[in-house]
């Protein structure tokens, strides 16, 4: 790797966001983003101040920084100015729809509507926030959907010095488009301003002034393309990122662990075929990850000769898909010079003088199989991550905290190791380890029971935890039926999570019955693989009904499964 001096390179990653909530998962990224401290800035740009962001926790890292501009109009002042700032900063005078204050106020109204349109933004962030960019040498954008190993450990020296745009993809080749997840730009007026050939930002005065209605247009299309024709701008494309996109096999349906280091920086990596159960990955010191490969040679590196490659443009064929193309979510005018033939998820693309080549790639090989990356993109998990969801918030053994993510949420494991809901003291997380039986299920606290509370005199709530269980507190947790296999041989790192809510269960309670019997159909159809339950009951109900509803429905015919009875706090049913 390249010897860095401090303060040569800093990179700043710039994601604007809107919202009176930051999302659920924010504080898991900027723990994640934490561990890049060395190399990399996230500029979290909000139109509102923090403290009317109940959810926002001020103890963020120091390289996790929010920047107020002080409401949504400003925001929108900023973004206008890819229609009302020239390339030096002057003010454009030329505008032919519509006048800057009318131009602001539409973008305003436009945001309030449609938040999401701030992403279309992406390829101008370099002149957009030009102001907060003094002192960085690159600029990039990503998303909160996000969690980062350590950048500094997978951002190359060839990235920083010889490509003025860098983009990082999970394998989809055969599209050469700059990735909205991750794309980083040397911080110059040539780069900054390559987006102006993209008309529906350059132009936005006539887009508005049209009066036509809203239709969103991709970053990644028109800017993709706009790159591909300029031959003084050298870029990138690589091979280095996880996702949970590929449903064939979905990152996460591994394992993905992200775990400190003892000397700073965080390890992100999933587990491997090799390791079906989980057992090696989640035992594994992230000290034998990094530190053991040679010093000087890169996590990614390319092998081999450059060959040439064509888009279909080039060999007049027609677009792949029965001429639908590569990016659905881009026009097709687009696709014909991003569309590339004869390139693999095995191939680095590097644009080089208006020419595009391939060269072949390979990674360092790390222990056990295991597989590490720069970031986890998690744009489908996301949808299912809910805070309420049953999530391992502490506990277990180890100096370290490390965290993994599976499909029902994150558990943590290490001491000191939380994700706090609300502030866990130590001495909660007590289970008796001479408990043989029970020593191989999870050692985590779960949270069973939440609530909500006010944040303050705008009615705006939070969440917050009120009642944690453990499979090791035996007051609270009796267990019913263990599975037919010892525990730890069977079990592997993804998990369903079921929560059912049954208020009656006398032989009128038809809503219960309805509802058990779908999650009983869901765990069937979850063929063996490990499952978490959740079933709310009245407190009156006895342990022989519940048993005897469960089995009516299907329990007994499954051979993996634990079942337990755990007194919690009394249920919210409002929540």
């Amino acid at each position: 790797l390249r010897a860095r001096t401090p303060g040569s390179d800093r990179i700043a990653i710039i994601i604007p966001y809107l919202g009176s909530l930051l999302p659920p998962y924010f504080q898991l990224f900027a723990f994640a983003a934490s561990g890049s401290a060395d190399l990399v800035d996230f500029l979290i740009v909000v139109s509102d101040e923090t403290k009317n962001l109940p959810n926002y926790d001020p103890t963020l890292p120091s390289n996790v920084k929010i920047v107020n501009v002080g409401g949504l109009e400003e925001m929108a002042k900023l973004h206008a100015r890819v229609a009302l700032v020239n390339e030096d900063g002057s003010d454009r005078d030329n505008l032919t729809s519509m006048d800057p204050p009318s131009l602001i106020q539409t973008l305003t109204r436009q945001l309030e509507k449609h938040p999401y349109q701030l992403v279309e933004f992406k390829p101008a962030y370099g002149h957009i926030f030009r102001d907060f960019l003094e002192g960085y040498s690159h600029w990039g954008y990503a998303d909160l959907d996000m969690i980062f190993g350590d950048l500094a450990e997978w951002i190359s020296s060839d990235e920083l010095d010889d490509f003025d745009i860098t983009t990082y993809s999970h394998g989809d080749q055969a599209s050469v488009y700059l990735r909205g997840q991750f794309t980083i730009h040397k911080n110059n007026v040539l780069v900054n301003n390559v987006w102006r050939a993209c008309e529906h930002l350059s132009k936005l005065d006539e887009r508005y002034g049209e009066g036509k209605k809203y239709r969103f247009e991709s970053a990644e299309g028109c800017y993709s393309y706009a790159v591909l024709q300029r031959d003084d701008i050298r870029v990138k494309y690589a091979v280095k990122a996880m996702t949970d996109f590929n449903k064939a096999d979905p990152a996460q349906e591994h394992g993905i662990m992200l775990a400190e280091r003892r000397g700073g920086g965080l390890v992100l990596y999933k587990a491997s075929e090799m390791d079906k159960s989980g057992s090696v990955f989640r035992s594994m010191d992230p000290e034998d990850l990094y530190s053991g490969r040679a010093r000087g040679v890169d996590l990614y590196r390319d092998v081999g000769d450059m060959e040439p490659v064509f888009a279909f443009k080039e060999v007049d064929k027609e677009l792949p898909n029965r001429g639908r193309g590569c990016m659905f979510w881009a026009p097709t005018t687009y696709q014909r010079d991003i569309c590339v033939l004869d390139v693999d998820a095995s191939h680095t693309i590097k644009l080089i003088g208006g020419k595009l080549y391939k060269q072949k790639w390979e990674k360092f090989k790390f222990p056990e199989g295991v597989v590490s990356a720069p970031f986890f993109h998690f744009q489908e998990w996301k949808r299912k991550y809910r805070v309420s969801q049953f999530a391992g918030l502490g506990g277990g053994r180890g100096g370290q905290r490390k965290f993994i993510l599976m499909t029902e949420g994150l558990a943590a494991f290490g001491a000191g190791g939380k994700m706090d809901l609300e502030k866990l003291e130590e001495e909660k997380v007590m289970w008796p380890t001479h408990n043989k039986p029970r020593y191989p299920l999870p050692p985590n606290l779960y949270c069973s029971s939440f609530e909500s509370v006010r944040a303050d005199n705008d009615g705006k709530k939070t969440v917050h935890c009120v009642d944690y269980i453990s499979w090791f507190d035996q007051e609270k947790t009796e267990i019913l039926q263990w599975p037919r296999s010892p525990v730890g041989t069977t079990l592997g790192t993804t998990t369903l999570s079921i929560v059912v809510d049954l208020p009656d269960l006398s032989e009128s309670g038809a809503v219960s019955k309805e509802r058990l019997k779908s999650a009983m159909d869901s765990i069937k159809n979850w063929r063996n693989k490990p499952v978490i339950l959740a079933i709310h009951v009245k407190e009156n109900v006895s342990k022989s009904a519940l048993l005897s509803l469960l089995h009516a429905n299907g329990l007994n015919e499954i051979d993996e499964i634990l079942c337990a009875v755990v007194r919690t706090a009394k249920y919210n049913r409002k929540r």
